[in-house]
């Protein structure tokens, strides 16, 4: 019986069998562990690590303090006061009126 025996390609090593085969258009070639983790750190360090683009950071949603705005409400603010003094858009200010003026409806049924 014969014992094949191989050797690696790039430092000689003998090997009882290839740790990686790379077919080429004229056979294979046999590389070692030691030599392949080489080939691969140097393809890494090629390669150059990920750069990861910055992700855009989305403003936090803030809750409105629904109290305080209908408190100002009664008071007579206007609603674009109300939305400036609570650092917010008109729009909240209007959600925040009719989700209160909902609940009261509710409440009254």
């Amino acid at each position: 019986m014969k014992k094949v025996i191989f050797v690696c390609d790039r430092c000689g090593w003998q090997m009882t069998e290839p740790w990686v085969t790379i077919p080429i258009e004229t056979g294979e070639r046999h590389l070692c562990e030691f030599c392949t983790e080489k080939i691969l750190a140097a393809l890494l360090e090629l390669k150059g690590p990920k750069e990861e683009e910055p992700k855009e950071e989305k403003p936090k949603r803030k809750r409105i303090d629904q109290g305080k705005v209908l408190a100002l409400a009664k008071a007579g603010w206007t609603v674009a006061k109300i939305a400036d003094e609570m650092d917010c858009s008109v729009q909240s200010v209007y959600n925040a009126l009719n989700a209160l003026n909902a609940l009261k409806k509710e409440a009254e049924e």
